[in-house]
């Protein structure tokens, strides 16, 4: 059953607040802007230990004494510190006092403004689908994105859930969704101006939610005869004589 909005809000506060705090020397911070750098620039791929040394302008084996697990333990953490950056946008400066529609339009461009300061889709779908996350993911990442992702959409879908009624409220969270994961680079080329695009995508989003299911045609047996006959070929109305 999906949970009230305010519930739904207030374990995403939660969980922010569980998290605990990593200590960014100058060191991790460079190595972690580079692998930010080099997932917008050039996907996962991208992702050698000479090539992320090279963006932060360090030795290769300096990357062990910032992470000890390596190049898998700096990308999970560098995942996982920006979907705590992003979720904490989602929660700023609104509280589930508010109406859900001012609720879910604060999530929108919230979700809009993490993609655009980020780099656009590309690290949006390793940052926040953890479903297909990046193989370089530790476990115990994979794990933690996984939560947070859940988190997200039960907030997105309790909203939904509340502004149109519970009906086709998960599918239309799916729906909203990837609507915004998907939709923000290729506006870009035709708004320019971030107001307009944004203004435009919220509102293809609230078209989704308030959406209505149009029920199937019920079809009688008796119509189902009929439809049936229609389909069988027409013979003449006069039969031949036999010889």
């Amino acid at each position: 059953m999906t949970s009230q909005p305010s519930d739904a809000r207030d374990e995403i506060a939660h969980a922010l607040g569980a998290c605990s705090p990593l200590p960014l020397t100058r060191g991790k911070r460079r190595l972690m802007q580079s692998v930010l750098a080099i997932l917008v620039r050039n996907g996962d791929a991208g992702l050698s230990m000479r090539a992320i040394a090279k963006e932060a302008d360090l030795q290769p084996a300096s990357i062990y004494s910032h992470f000890r697990g390596g190049k898998d333990e700096l990308v999970s953490e560098t995942i996982l510190s920006s979907y705590i950056d992003f979720l904490a946008l989602v929660i700023a400066n609104t509280d589930g006092k508010a109406s859900a529609r001012d609720q879910f339009e604060h999530v929108a461009s919230a979700h809009i403004d993490f993609q655009l300061s980020y780099g656009l889709a590309s690290l949006w779908e390793l940052t926040l689908d953890a479903e297909r996350a990046i193989s370089h993911l530790t476990e115990e990442a994979r794990l933690a994105l996984g939560e947070f992702r859940r988190l997200y959409r039960n907030y997105v879908v309790a909203l939904i859930a509340q502004m149109g009624g519970d009906v086709d409220a998960a599918s239309k969270g799916a729906i909203v969704i990837n609507l915004l994961d998907r939709i923000v680079p290729r506006s870009l080329n035709e708004f320019p101006d971030l107001g307009t695009m944004k203004d435009m995508i919220v509102g293809a989003c609230l078209g989704v939610i308030q959406s209505k299911r149009v029920p199937a045609p019920k079809i009688t047996p008796r119509d189902s005869a009929t439809k049936e006959s229609q389909l069988l070929p027409r013979t003449s109305s006069k039969a031949k004589a036999k010889p």
